[in-house]
């Protein structure tokens, strides 16, 4: 009996599943950011790889329990898209709260999570896949500014943390998640 091993094809990289997980109370979105930021991108949605034999919904849900500690259902896949950024296929999904209290469940990977209101997802996660700022309700997009006219930030400051409560953002804090 000859055994073969598959080796894995080089060319293939698993898309990435993003879980856009709404809160029905007040329409807050859930974003995270990452420990280690890819590029410009720091602010985002609960996100990881889909993994073998999983869907991109059900790839959307583990992961917003993993690294978010919510329990959401998958809902509708709203699109998909090459990253402009980190050129990764993403696939957004539609999510569902179903319960928990939102909170950094990943600390290797997320440093801080936050309840945003939708309209200032651009201050926190610019250039927001239109398909996806459809389904939160929002307009078309103004344009991002390239990074040679982004004005650097010092490090550790965060823009997109000023000004919001300890109600709306929350590491090591406990938040409200009704």
């Amino acid at each position: 009996m000859r055994v073969t091993t598959a080796m894995p094809d080089p060319d293939h990289v698993p898309p990435v599943a993003a879980a856009v997980i709404t809160r029905p109370m007040d329409g807050r979105i859930v974003l995270v950011r990452r420990r280690v930021p890819e590029g410009d991108l720091s602010w985002q949605f609960p996100a990881g790889k889909v993994e073998a034999g999983e869907s991109p919904e059900e790839a959307a849900v583990r992961e917003a329990r993993e690294e978010v500690g919510l329990n959401v259902s998958g809902l509708v896949r709203i699109g998909a898209r090459d990253h402009p950024l980190t050129g990764r296929r993403i696939v957004y999904v539609a999510c569902a709260f179903v319960s928990g209290a939102a909170g950094v469940a990943a600390p290797r990977e997320i440093a801080y999570t936050a309840w945003v209101p939708p309209f200032l997802l651009d201050t926190f996660a610019p250039g927001v896949y239109e398909p996806v700022r459809r389904y939160l309700g929002l307009g078309r997009a103004k344009p991002v500014p390239g990074p040679s006219r982004r004005r650097r930030s010092p490090p550790g400051a965060d823009p997109a943390r000023e000004g919001i409560t300890p109600t709306e953002r929350f590491g090591n804090e406990s938040v409200d998640s009704e």
